[in-house]
């Protein structure tokens, strides 16, 4: 095992291995093991026998990745896979998929040359799956993976920070399911073709951002969040999500923080049985028929500036309807109720996203 190490580290610099220190929860299950990797045919320990390495590792080639569950199968530091490289680039994740325990950070990204939409991965399978992973300490993030296709992380109970999915522009499976708590936010941003995302155990989260307010992004293209089993949730932001119809949280009637629906058109997303939320922020939702959807809110804490109600830009509802709106519900802060501008789909797609003049043209 030493003398592996020595050539691990005399192979790659910016990868750390420490030593290797068995979980200190009693002996060690060794009558089972994990799938041999099917590049170097190493067979890892299972999940029953933790074998720790300390500190962080940035990997960067074929072998580094190679190297990881030759030894260990659980991480005290950050784990950071850069698929850019042309240097021994790496083309299987294989290396890595004994993993049952990340006390860091888990983080997937292409730093590289800039690649066009549909280029192939830059490794072998167009899956992401790490099949033994149950917890990870610090945050998911799985950013610019040109190719991937599916990220199947089944077994993935807890994450300790933040969940981010950006700029996956192939992706269309998310497994987690799972996945109990993000003590951070859950981002999803420029993952075209994701259509929904489904979390059926997820009870808890800070907070839920979906899109950008950065006019360069455009809008996404998210249809649908199944969560029917959340029952605690910080904010809701949902920013350029013109295609978003479904929320599905039957069990949340409440928000800590703020609820914001910006550059979005039509019929707002069904399924919110909110009562309640920090405050709340309709800004740019052109053409929007009514506010049926949001029925049930009947009070509103203040953010920090105060504020209770914004609703602005919103062409397809009359200052009445607004007021009658506002009316209703009982407020901590102040209320701002605008009319929309002229122009309201132009108006705003300049604002919140390129593709919005098409898709909150109003009806005929």
């Amino acid at each position: 095992m030493m003398r592996r190490l020595s050539t691990i580290l005399a192979a790659s610099a910016a990868l750390t291995l420490g030593a290797c220190t068995a979980a200190d929860t009693g002996p060690a299950d060794t009558s089972e093991f994990a799938s041999p990797n099917p590049d170097t045919g190493w067979i890892a320990p299972s999940c029953g026998e933790l074998l720790w390495l300390e500190g962080d590792h940035n990997l960067q080639s074929q072998e580094a990745v190679d190297a990881i569950c030759e030894a260990g199968n659980a991480l005290r530091g950050d784990l950071l896979v850069n698929l850019g490289l042309d240097v021994d680039p790496i083309s299987s994740l294989h290396g890595i998929e004994c993993l049952c325990a990340i006390e860091g950070d888990l983080r997937f990204y292409f730093h590289g040359e800039v690649l066009p939409a549909h280029t192939p991965p830059p490794h072998r399978s167009t899956d992401l799956a790490l099949e033994q992973l149950s917890r990870v300490g610090g945050s998911l993030a799985v950013v610019d993976v040109v190719g991937l296709t599916g990220l199947l992380v089944g077994e993935l109970a807890t994450i300790g920070g933040d969940l981010s999915l950006e700029g996956n522009l192939l992706l269309t499976e998310v497994d987690l399911g799972m996945l109990t708590a993000v003590e951070g936010q859950i981002l999803l941003r420029r993952n075209p073709e994701l259509g929904s995302l489904d979390l059926p155990a997820l009870t808890r989260a800070a907070a839920i951002a979906v899109g950008a307010e950065d006019t360069e992004v455009g809008h996404e293209h998210l249809e649908a969040l199944h969560l029917p089993s959340l029952t605690s949730l910080g904010s809701l932001r949902l920013h350029n999500t013109p295609t978003l119809r479904e929320i599905e949280a039957p069990k949340l009637d409440a928000l800590g923080g703020e609820l914001v629906l910006a550059g979005g058109c039509g019929a707002g997303p069904s399924g919110l049985v909110l009562a309640a939320a920090g405050s709340l922020r309709l800004e740019g939702q052109c053409a929007l028929g009514g506010l049926d959807f949001l029925s049930s809110i009947t009070s509103l804490g203040a953010d920090a500036e105060g504020s209770s109600l914004v609703l602005t830009g919103l062409d397809g509802l009359s200052g009445e309807d607004l007021e009658a709106f506002s009316g209703g519900i009982a407020r901590a802060g102040s209320t701002r109720i605008e009319p929309a501008p002229p122009g309201c789909a132009e108006h705003f797609a300049d604002t919140y996203g390129v593709d919005m003049t098409t898709a909150c043209a109003a009806p005929e």
